[in-house]
């Protein structure tokens, strides 16, 4: 019996159901970075950071995963690599329970700075499929669906 209601309530086409859709507007949305990310070596990620980092820094590790959406052991991962690439630096926490602050170097900064006219064109670009009204519906129905 459970799982005739289950089916009653997936989507008859699940190319077309909100997953799914989120996913494509995703994509299509990073479809207009990638080059630019490639171009300076970088990934989707790598630059979530850099962004985060650039607004607010020193940061914790862990908050920086929650703001970034990026799970710890990832994150643990890209962290290296950018510390690798002198684009971000770690210092000790003696102040809080995370043993870690994260902070972007000026070398990451100068690069978020070079890479900010770009991704902005990309994202009028993407932008430009909605019009004003169509793009503030959105961010609030999208900010609804996040809301915890």
């Amino acid at each position: 019996m459970q799982q005739n209601s289950t089916k009653a309530r997936l989507p008859s086409n699940p190319g077309r159901g909100l997953g799914m859709l989120l996913l494509r507007g995703r994509e299509a949305l990073l479809a207009e970075y990638r080059p630019i990310f490639r171009g300076r070596n970088l990934t989707e990620q790598q630059w979530r950071i850099l962004r985060f980092l650039e607004l607010i820094s020193p940061l914790d590790a862990t908050s920086l995963s929650e703001k970034s959406m990026i799970l710890p052991p990832s994150l643990t991962r890209i962290m290296r690599d950018l510390e690798a690439r002198g684009l971000l630096s770690r210092t000790d926490n003696r102040s809080g329970p995370s043993r870690v602050l994260l902070s972007i170097t000026e070398e990451g900064r100068e690069l978020v700075k070079n890479m900010a006219p770009k991704i902005a064109d990309g994202l009028a670009q993407a932008q430009s499929k909605l019009n004003r009204t169509e793009q503030r519906q959105l961010l609030a129905l999208l900010e609804k669906l996040a809301r915890d």
